[in-house]
């Protein structure tokens, strides 16, 4: 216990100017060194030091340490991986199954809070532009306000605040509001949660709020339905949740050569593979998202069915003419 405990005070003791090393060790394991090496053998203790000197890796001093460190870090935060040296080498592994990883490890929580804090690094170095930091940089007190939506979120406390809508142009008094998550789609964040006004799960854009507060009134934990994020989005081809607005399934034709490149950047609707051209079914709150989307494919994408939403699209197409 008094050993683990120690271990624990080593790791917060990690200086800021560490952690890139720690990353790059990461990434290290992770491809084996390939950038240095093109046979793909096992990946040593010794392998990886020689790695970190060809990068300049900033604690060229003690690499050693520097390697248990990023071992250490990550098998504390990952719950489904872990790193592991054996005399295969050293590997990320599956916890479960002891396999090494070939599945899943980039949708792990820890491995995706490492990309990110990885990303803040490099802004830090002035080698990366973070464009989604633009929409928090314009409130008046972004890290304040990250504080007080985590404080809400963790402490399941509903807000209070003011909303100046995109799409009406006005303002209006949220309250209250119970904050379960914050995420980025389509250039937007947005914050989700249970909206007592309407009873259900809704979501609103983070820079179009204003005075955010604590609210005085508190939503009953027997009112609020469970929430399920990807349930959530899967009726949403894109920014739009609307209230009492009927969802609608749009077929859309895409040639089986641009599956990859439609696929990769959005993973919403099903996907019919049978006939060529591929058949990709979606469904949207509001029809111009998706009507913007196909435009911007120069006509490799089009809308094969329902009647009335190809018929939409050429009026909206016919604007652009007039």
């Amino acid at each position: 216990m008094i050993k683990e405990k120690n271990k624990v005070e080593q790791l917060e003791q990690i200086k800021f100017d560490q952690i890139e090393g720690i990353l790059q060790i990461l990434g290290l394991i992770e491809t084996k060194g390939i950038l240095f090496q093109r046979d793909n053998s096992n990946i040593t203790q010794k392998t990886i030091e020689d790695f970190l000197e060809k990068l300049g890796s900033p604690d060229g001093k003690d690499n050693r340490r520097q390697i248990k460190n990023a071992q250490n870090i990550f098998n504390r935060l990952s719950k489904d991986f872990l790193i592991d040296g054996d005399r295969s080498g050293t590997n990320y592994k599956n916890r479960k199954t002891s396999e090494i990883a070939k599945k899943g490890l980039k949708e792990d929580k820890a491995y995706q809070t490492l990309v990110v804090i990885y990303l803040s690094l490099l802004l830090y170095q002035d080698s990366i532009h973070l464009d989604f930091l633009a929409q928090f940089l314009e409130l008046e007190n972004p890290i304040d306000f990250l504080t007080s939506i985590q404080y809400a979120i963790k402490n399941k406390h509903s807000i209070s605040f003011e909303y100046r809508s995109d799409r009406n142009n006005r303002n209006s008094k949220i309250d209250p509001f119970l904050p379960v998550k914050i995420y980025f789609k389509d250039n937007h964040w947005f914050v989700v949660g249970w909206d007592e006004q309407y009873k259900s799960w809704n979501q609103y854009l983070i820079h179009s709020i204003k005075n955010l507060s604590l609210s005085t009134i508190k939503i009953g934990k027997d009112k609020v339905k469970s929430f399920d994020f990807k349930t959530f989005r899967k009726n949403s081809f894109g920014t739009a949740i609307l209230n009492n607005v009927p969802v609608t399934q749009i077929d859309i034709e895409v040639p089986s050569s641009f599956y990859n490149a439609v696929s990769k950047r959005r993973k919403e609707g099903k996907w019919n593979k049978t006939s060529e051209p591929y058949i990709w079914t979606v469904e949207t709150y509001d029809k111009n998202e998706i009507f913007d989307y196909i435009f911007r494919w120069n006509g490799l994408l089009k809308i094969k069915s329902p009647n009335e939403m190809k018929q939409a699209f050429q009026e909206k197409l016919k604007k652009f003419l007039d």
